[in-house]
This record gives structure tokens, C-alpha cells and sequence, in this order.
């Protein structure tokens, strides 16, 4: 035998309407989804529908808050998972709204991916390595973040941005002594993921430019 509930009072709130249940319970609808059911305070609803309202109304909370987000700034999909999860939104939920927006042209991990690339290496420059391992950190999956690090890098050569990394910390590095500069450069090079050879090659550039002056 169904269950029925009982609308025991209507609540108007800045978001919507607050129904207040006999059970107990409180359930915050969207106005369009309470005016779609045509909820009025003192009627009685079948658990089956009164389920289907409330996930439709999750629906629209979860578009809502994710479109919210993203009108702000950019995400990645695994970011806005993690918000909305922070968020209490249900799991399923979660998923279903990843899917609408993408769907949309809305959220676009591939686009994300390949800004964040293009600002890491018009900013800060560094290997391959450390490249995926910070988008990574995006909740980027690894074979995406490799791809699109693979397409940019395609025309990079590593000395040429040891070279360019190394310019922009030179004034530091002249404060040293020539072996602690030459062993502060090739640190800092390597924690960027550029490689031993291409870090001498750059420095010791680099420090015949200065000499010749």
C-alpha cells in the first residue's frame, strides 16, 4: 500500500519554498518545481511522487550551484565534482549534472586542460613531468593531461625553457658564489622537470653572456 505524506505547512524563502512534511521532514523547492506539482500547504503526496519531486529539485539545485560556479571561473570536472560533493549534493546527482554540462559545451575538461597549459608556460615554464603532475593536481585525469603536455611540447626544446627560466632568476643567482649559483640553478631547473643536460647547456650559456660583458 502507497505511503502518503501530508504537507503540513509552506514556507516562502529567497530560494523558493520550504515544505514542511508530517513526517517531519523539510524539503526546499525551486519555484518553478512547486508551481510543476502544484504543492499546496495542507494536500497530501504519495511517497513515489513526493520522491520524483525531490529529485528533481536536487536536479535544479545542483545545475544551479554548478552554473553559479562556473559563471565565476573556470573548472575542470573533478573540481566541480568535489564541490558539489563538499556541497552534500548526492552522488548520482553529481554525475548526472557533470553530464548535462558537458553535454551543454558548458564544462569542457579538453578546453581547461589546454588554458591551464598555455598559463603555465606563458608564465612559468617547466618539463614535461612537472606539467602533467600539476594538472594532475587539477583533477585532471593522467593519459588527458599527458595528451595535451605532449601537444604543446611537440615544438618546445627543454633548453630553450631552462634558458627562460634561468633569465628570470638570474639576479638572484648572481648574488651566489659560481658553484652555489650553478648547484641553486640546476635544483631549481630539476624541480621543474628539466633535465640535467639541458640545465648545463642553459646555465653555462647563460654565464658565457655574462663573462663576454
Amino acid at each position: 500500500m502507497a505511503e502518503y505524506f501530508l504537507i503540513e505547512g509552506i514556507r516562502q524563502g529567497k530560494n523558493g519554498s520550504i515544505l514542511f512534511l508530517s513526517n517531519g521532514d523539510k524539503i526546499s523547492l525551486p519555484p518553478d518545481i512547486a508551481q510543476k506539482y502544484n504543492i499546496k500547504a495542507g494536500m497530501e503526496i504519495e511517497e513515489d511522487r513526493l520522491n520524483k519531486l525531490i529529485n528533481e529539485a536536487n536536479h535544479h539545485l545542483a545545475q544551479n550551484y554548478a552554473l553559479n560556479l562556473l559563471s565565476k571561473r573556470i573548472y575542470s570536472s573533478g573540481q566541480l565534482k568535489i564541490k558539489m560533493s563538499d556541497k552534500g549534493f548526492p552522488p548520482k546527482i553529481i554525475t548526472l549534472t557533470i553530464k548535462y554540462l558537458t553535454e551543454k559545451g558548458m564544462l569542457d575538461d579538453v578546453q581547461y586542460t589546454r588554458l591551464l597549459v598555455e598559463s603555465l608556460l606563458r608564465r612559468k615554464p617547466a618539463g614535461k613531468g612537472y606539467l602533467i603532475s600539476y594538472i594532475q593536481s587539477k583533477h585532471i585525469p593522467r593519459q588527458l593531461a599527458t595528451e595535451i603536455v605532449d601537444e604543446y611540447l611537440s615544438g618546445e626544446d627543454e633548453t630553450a625553457i631552462a634558458e627562460r627560466l634561468l633569465r628570470s632568476r638570474w639576479r638572484y643567482l648572481s648574488k651566489f658564489e659560481l658553484e652555489t649559483a650553478r648547484i641553486k640553478a640546476y635544483n631549481y631547473l630539476s624541480r621543474r622537470s628539466i633535465g640535467y643536460r639541458a640545465a648545463k647547456t642553459a646555465f653555462e650559456k647563460l654565464l658565457k653572456e655574462v663573462n663576454d660583458h
